[in-house]
């Protein structure tokens, strides 16, 4: 049996942390498959960086922060001279797993040093809308803005101030912790905070970050983008457009035609907020055929564990087992036809850290019964897997069709391709536009672990990254950590 590396514990939606999910299984060969294994280095460009550094100018790896990509690049500079436009150049990194270089890390010579770049603060005069500034001191600027802070404190409260950025929410989270106020509005709302959600209920905290889980794009098979782009990063895109030239299947659902779905990759355009839909019934299209990963679910995901029919209540093996441990779970084991308890490991602070699972069991996928508790009660108990299926099982084909606008042979076609050519779903960046967000990408993870290709070559990996770290401020115990442990 697996012993599972990291997880939440027992959750409060219905299914536990492993809803259903290849959890943290994929964490035990964590980075194996990932972005560890480099590209082949585009000879043109590596050699542009060689004949640079033989005319003096020395390379300095490092990562492009202007969003979440962090696509490696090389900051070039002549060596023994003054930094300027014409002595630093910023390019691709040719031996990075995830080169690329968008606008956006094009022009960082620019931040600095651009001619119209302000250097000052700018103070409205005038009407609203004339645009008309002056440039004013940072004594000024500072004074003032304090002031009707406190004016609107005074008269509203604290709460009454709202901050809102891109790369400097760290900053902001000092000042409102200062202030009292939480609104604290960074752009991961309209970003990737729904992704984060989403994978947190399936494979648990630890997994959930951007980029954390992503499809092995490099030697992917059939990548399926649900509204998903592939803008970030430019480097993600350089990687996509390599593998479509190595045979890569790319299908783009999204309402709008994708800059990727232009040449080289299908389009299935989808009514807005429908993604569940068209995701519940491929799922519901791979368990009726067949063409799921029933051994990995079993083996390797929660989907074998009792729930509560109807309430989908994780039921406690104390409720059944004598002696068993109040927070440990259940499965029918099918070498004994017996209940059997799975429980969980816990470091020194009481945190689930795996599972306890006894060697030898072999857990039965499809099961439903009436049980007698031990004070009693009788409980309708029924698996992870054939609660979700039930579910799924709404959503045929041609039920989804009508709720997504995509024709029923569209769906069953994508389905099909999906879990026989070597499928997997690109969990997305991009969200927070509809009210049902973090339920899609809990989905597109999930029908990652339906195809059993959880860290595998061409799957959903758990990447490594390069050990960059930006500043931010971490909460513990109700003190925020500052990046040299300033609370």
């Amino acid at each position: 049996m697996r012993e599972d590396k990291t997880v939440d514990g027992p959750g409060s939606i219905g299914f536990s942390r492993r809803s259903l999910l290849s959890g943290a299984a994929a964490a035990g060969a964590a980075g194996t498959f990932g972005f560890s294994a480099l590209m082949p280095a585009d000879k043109a460009l590596a050699e542009q960086v060689e004949a640079l550094k033989a005319d003096g100018w020395e390379a300095h790896p490092c990562a492009c922060n202007v969003c979440g990509g962090y696509c490696g690049l090389l900051a070039m500079h002549k060596k023994g001279a003054p930094v300027s436009q014409e002595t630093v150049r910023i390019m691709p990194n040719p031996t990075h797993p995830q080169r690329g270089c968008c606008a956006r890390g094009a022009q960082a010579m620019w931040v600095w040093n651009h001619p119209m770049r302000l250097k000052k603060p700018l103070k409205r005069v005038g009407a609203r809308g004339d645009g008309k500034f002056q440039e004013i001191s940072w004594d000024q600027a500072l004074n003032e803005i304090a002031e009707r802070i406190k004016a609107i404190v005074e008269k509203d409260g604290e709460r009454a101030v709202t901050m809102s950025s891109h790369n400097f929410s760290a900053m902001q989270k000092w000042f409102g912790c200062a202030l009292g106020t939480p609104n604290v509005i960074s752009h991961s709302s309209t970003c990737n905070s729904a992704s984060i959600a989403g994978r947190r209920m399936v494979f648990g905290k630890g997994f959930d970050g951007a980029g954390k889980v992503e499809p092995d794009y490099a030697r992917a098979k059939y990548l399926l983008c649900v509204g998903r782009t592939l803008n970030c990063a430019i480097g993600v895109a350089a990687v996509v457009a390599r593998a479509k030239t190595e045979g890569t299947k790319v299908v783009f659902v999204d309402p709008r035609m994708p800059e990727g779905a232009l040449t080289g990759s299908e389009w299935i355009p989808i009514r807005p907020g429908a993604d569940s839909a068209f995701l519940l019934s491929l799922i519901h299209i791979g368990i009726t055929e067949k063409l799921v990963d029933f051994e990995f679910l079993r083996r390797h995901t929660n989907a074998p564990y009792l729930v509560e029919a109807g309430t989908r209540r994780p039921i406690a093996a104390s409720e059944i087992i004598a002696g068993a441990p109040e927070d440990a779970f259940v499965v029918m084991d099918r070498k004994t036809a017996s209940y059997v308890v799975m429980g969980l490991k816990k470091d020194d602070k009481g945190n689930a850290v795996g599972f306890a699972e006894p060697e030898g069991v072999d857990p039965e996928l499809d099961h439903a019964a009436r049980i007698r508790a031990l004070d009693g009660r009788e409980l309708e108990a029924e698996t992870c897997f054939r609660a979700f299926a039930a579910s799924a099982a709404h959503w045929t084909p041609q039920e989804a069709a009508r709720t997504t606008g995509i024709p029923a042979e569209t769906i069953t076609r994508v389905a099909r391709e999906f879990f026989t050519q070597g499928g997997v779903a690109d969990d997305g960046w991009y969200a927070s536009r509809n009210g049902n967000d973090t339920h899609d990408f809990a989905l597109l993870s999930l029908i990652n672990a339906f195809t059993g290709r959880i860290d595998q070559p061409g799957g959903f990996v758990v990447t490594q990254g390069g050990g960059f770290k930006a500043p931010g401020v971490s909460l513990s115990g109700g003190k925020g950590k500052g990046p040299h442990g300033e609370t």
